[in-house]
């Protein structure tokens, strides 16, 4: 992926719900939570009353109420229309509105996360890549470059391209990983890891972040180095599949591809963070991987500490290193109780205090606040509450990006799917209906509730992308550049970059469905990471699985 980074600037206003006395202006106003139709006075408020806002319970009336015979009472079986299904089901009821199924979060969480399995780069079962002329596999050469007989296989590509970022990866996992920790409910366990369609007694999401974790416990050879990159812009000299890439030279992107060190704290802290969660989680599968990650993550938290500052990389220019290390911080104390650690996580907390932009890659804060605050430090949630409370104020109505919560052009839907992610975990600890019913907003326009009347997700819903910018998933070797052929291969579940509200390089305003536009239709790790954990929180709230 190419990318820009921009910086955003504006005035915060925290976010607080009118209370005029009269119950329809307070339902209309309910920013914080507090309205309730069971207040005396507003059962007959038109908005109490309006299903598509609050959905109700109904109480059926008992025959003795009706007067109505019991058929058990007779001892007769009453013969029953097979049509109708009043007395056959009983709904459940739900105090929030959404526009679709929870079939459909599920259906379209499973995709999601699947769609890791479609980035895999080595000979770990990539299941896009299983008719490829070339082989299944790929990059079996990553790591000599760095020294001879070192092995960094493995891991996933970043994006449509084949580059592999310690960065989005570490980031990636941590995302896939909070949503995992918080709405366990809503993961399933289908398949394993070589998708034999047989389930393992492994939620499928922790077998695709497996496949990164690996990858990471690589990328720390000794405890002075820890690898930012490998690949670079040899990568995009070429539109090839992944396969047929690995047999080309090194300037062409294959063979042994270059390795990149020198990470500092901006990587250190987040993979730190992505390893120190996955000990946690993973531990009842299999204790000792789970102590190898933590054991890693101890070791890339201290190299961090001494390397304060940002990475030097074109690609993702990080600007900041204190959000990392809290994350990692927060995440190490939680994993050993060590209070040394803790006291780290307060002393950056602090030092960050209000951000000011969006959660992201780049900026690690609103999830390691949440796991902060589960720590017992309160502190996090005010620091937090000042940040997401401006993400609601950020969904506009601006034409090509109506109803969207909008940041920046490029990778429009991923800001506003890693802010709704954060508004579910503010709601998780805080009940206030404002966050969720914003993740609600923001989840449904990626799956259509939008001025485009269609799907932001590949293989998904109503007219859903069918031309990502990824070369895997084109299939073809094109060497001269003719990306006008059809796509051998759907890569279902992965989310597009989504609208721009403005030209943006080859981007026009609004979105097409087109191959060449890496700003509005390319797909990447980190794009899909919070787009996942927020449909996890869809699924969690409609009862789990």
């Amino acid at each position: 992926m190419w990318s820009i980074v921009f910086i955003f600037a504006c005035t915060a206003e925290r976010l607080e719900g009118s209370q005029p006395e009269d119950c329809i202006d307070r339902a209309d106003n309910d920013m914080d939570g507090d309205f309730d139709c069971d207040d005396d006075g507003c059962q007959n408020s038109p908005d109490c009353q309006d299903t598509g806002t609050v959905a109700q319970p109904l109480e059926e009336p008992s025959s003795e109420d009706t007067g109505a015979p019991d058929s058990q009472d007779t001892g007769e079986e009453e013969e029953q229309d097979p049509q109708d299904t009043s007395e056959q089901e009983d709904p459940e009821t739900f105090d929030f509105y959404s526009d679709f199924e929870k079939a459909d979060y599920q259906q379209v969480l499973y995709l999601g996360t699947r769609f890791y399995g479609a980035q895999r780069c080595g000979d770990h079962h990539n299941w896009i890549l299983q008719d490829n002329a070339f082989g299944d596999h790929c990059h079996l050469e990553d790591g000599p470059a760095y020294q001879a007989g070192a092995d960094m296989v493995g891991g996933w590509h970043d994006a449509g391209d084949f580059i592999k970022f310690s960065l989005t990866h570490s980031w990636a996992v941590y995302t896939l990983l909070k949503g995992y920790e918080v709405f366990p409910s809503a993961y399933r366990d289908q398949d394993q890891h070589d998708y034999s369609g047989v389930a393992n007694g492994v939620p499928d999401v922790l077998d695709e972040v497996k496949q990164a974790t690996d990858y990471l416990k690589k990328l720390h050879p000794d405890s002075q180095t820890l690898i930012a990159r490998i690949g670079g812009d040899q990568d995009h000299d070429s539109w090839v599949t992944s396969p047929y890439q690995s047999t080309l030279s090194v300037e062409q992107g294959g063979g042994a591809r270059p390795v990149y060190t020198g990470a500092q704290a901006d990587i250190a802290g987040i993979t730190a963070a992505a390893l120190a969660l996955m000990s946690q989680l993973y531990e009842p599968f299999d204790a000792e991987y789970s102590a190898e990650c933590l054991e890693l993550a101890v070791s890339i938290y201290e190299l961090g500490k001494t390397r304060p500052g940002t990475t030097a990389d074109s690609f993702y220019p990080d600007g900041s290193w204190e959000d990392s290390m809290l994350c990692g911080a927060a995440e190490l104390y939680r994993a050993t109780n060590n209070g040394s650690y803790l006291d780290d996580a307060i002393g950056y907390n602090d030092s960050i205090g209000t951000h000011w932009w969006v959660v992201g890659w780049d900026n690690n804060t609103d999830y390691c606040r949440h796991s902060l605050f589960l720590s017992g430090e309160t502190a996090a949630l005010d620091n937090w509450h000042s940040d997401v409370s401006r993400y609601p104020g950020a969904v506009t109505s601006d034409q090509y990006v109506d109803g969207l919560a909008w940041f920046l052009n490029w990778g429009s839907l991923r800001f506003a799917m890693n802010a709704a992610f954060s508004a579910a975990l503010y709601y998780d600890v805080t009940g206030e209906t404002a966050y969720r019913d914003f993740a609600i907003s923001q989840a449904d326009y990626v799956l259509g509730s939008n001025e485009y009347a269609r799907s932001f997700v590949v293989g998904w819903g109503e007219n859903p992308p069918q031309h990502p910018h990824h070369a895997n998933a084109y299939g073809r070797e094109a060497l001269d550049w003719d990306l006008s052929q059809p796509f051998l291969h759907s890569l279902e579940g992965a989310m597009v970059a989504g609208p721009t509200q403005s030209w943006e390089e080859v981007s026009s305003p609004g979105y097409a469905d087109d191959i060449n536009d890496w700003v509005g239709n390319e797909v990447t790790i980190d794009y899909n990471a919070g787009f996942v954990s927020t449909m996890a929180f869809m699924v969690h709230l409609y009862g789990g699985q």
